[in-house]
């Protein structure tokens, strides 16, 4: 049981920081469209 908890969060932590590396694009993104309009 714990086993499998442990498994669960490798690979949980490993498809966020996946999901990450193609945030961070997006949310540079994102951030210059937010100061484009703020300006």
């Amino acid at each position: 049981m714990l086993l499998l908890f442990f498994v669960i969060a490798i690979t949980t932590v490993a498809h966020i920081r996946n999901q990450r590396k193609k945030e961070k694009q997006i949310e540079s993104g994102f951030r210059f469209f937010i100061f484009g309009m703020m300006n």
